[in-house]
């Protein structure tokens, strides 16, 4: 469902101080966390901020990672001094006031306002946070997210299943898998529950495997597919640490409540959402739009990285006892669009056309 933050401070206070009692703390790397409180600190003192303090917190590893653009950098900047400068009360109201709605085409806005909403849960709960970041054992995330994977696969290969070193950061509520390990909001993980956080971590390390199996050139040749591998990617995976009752797991985590509603809505609105992608590609292979206008139309078509609709299609596949065919299958996303067609005419949800269907085998 993929995010970002950022702050300075020492490297080397980073592994002693959250659980520096612990046998093994190479799982982790807290030093964006730490560097993001030294910069608060500063700003909130009225410290004059320079160009080296930002540079000394974008190069603490989970920034390095995840704070690579220009566009993640600015929103870290920007919304950590519009959260903690008291003089910028007017323009925090004013963003966060926003409604979702006019901001889900916007990217760089709707990461501003879920990045100020969590930095202003992160400045309440501070003292929580840092207390759970001193005591909490990181050592056991890689042996028990691993076992949870490899519970939830068919025939895993498990020399493949590792988990990558966890870098947390602040940012938006969120996490992703990237070539350098997984980054994840250090205040999401901390509101998870001991469960809550073997499965989350287990989802991102699911990303990290699929991707040993995944043909990419094959993916990232056609909009289309690329668009399909994100809802079988997150799908399957959320299936590994989302709850049936959805709220559940995207309440209370930090995210704001307007975006909690519109991502429940994309849930329950799947149905629709897929017969309006499905109609997006015949109107292409009936030339009413061509390819570039495909491409436009299609691309980022489906919320937060595919996380609602994907799930609702791999729930479904669940339900109608086709989990196994879906897991043979995890790497494939013309296949997942096959399996879903099964599932739904047995469970009477929505049936892509034989056209898309056909569209897609084309392209083989």
């Amino acid at each position: 469902m993929k995010k970002v933050l950022f702050l300075i401070v020492p490297f080397l206070t980073l592994f002693l101080s959250g659980c520096a009692r612990n046998a093994d703390m190479s799982c982790v790397n807290l030093s964006s966390v730490d560097g993001f409180f030294a910069m608060k600190s500063k700003i909130v003192s009225g410290e004059k901020i320079i160009q080296k303090d930002w540079d000394s917190l974008f190069n603490t590893k989970g920034y390095s990672i995840s704070a690579t653009s220009s566009m993640r950098k600015n929103i870290v900047k920007e919304m950590m001094l519009t959260a903690f400068d008291k003089n910028l009360k007017e323009k925090r109201d004013s963003i966060l006031n926003i409604p979702v709605e006019q901001n889900l085409k916007n990217v760089y806005m709707l990461l501003s306002q879920m990045t100020l909403a969590n930095y202003m849960d992160y400045s309440e709960n501070e003292a929580k946070i840092k207390k759970f970041k001193n005591e909490y054992d990181f050592s056991a995330i890689p042996k028990l997210s691993a076992e949870r994977l490899k519970s939830f696969l068919i025939d895993p290969v498990d020399s493949l299943i590792k988990v990558p070193v966890i870098n947390f950061l602040c940012y938006e509520p969120d996490a992703q898998s990237k070539a350098k390990g997984i980054v994840c909001d250090f205040n999401l993980f901390s509101k998870e529950s001991a469960k809550e956080r073997i499965n989350f971590i287990a989802h991102e390390t699911f990303h990290k495997y699929r991707r040993n199996f995944a043909d990419r050139r094959f993916i990232n040749s056609h909009a289309v597919l690329r668009q399909i591998d994100r809802i079988q990617d997150e799908g399957i995976a959320d299936l590994i640490d989302k709850k049936e009752n959805l709220r559940e797991s995207v309440e209370n985590k930090g995210i704001p409540e307007p975006f909690v509603k519109k991502y429940l809505e994309a849930y329950e609105n799947t149905p629709q959402i897929l017969k309006k992608f499905d109609g997006i590609i015949n109107s292409y292979l009936n030339k009413e739009i061509d390819g570039e206008q495909l491409e436009s139309k299609v691309d980022n078509y489906f919320l937060s990285g595919g996380h609602p609709n994907g799930y609702y299609m791999s729930r479904m596949i669940v339900r109608a006892g086709l989990k196994n065919e879906m897991l043979t299958k995890f790497y494939s996303p013309v296949d997942f669009i096959k399996i879903y067609n099964k599932a739904a005419r047995i469970e009477n949800g929505y049936v892509f056309s034989d056209s898309f269907i056909n569209y897609l085998e084309s392209l083989k």
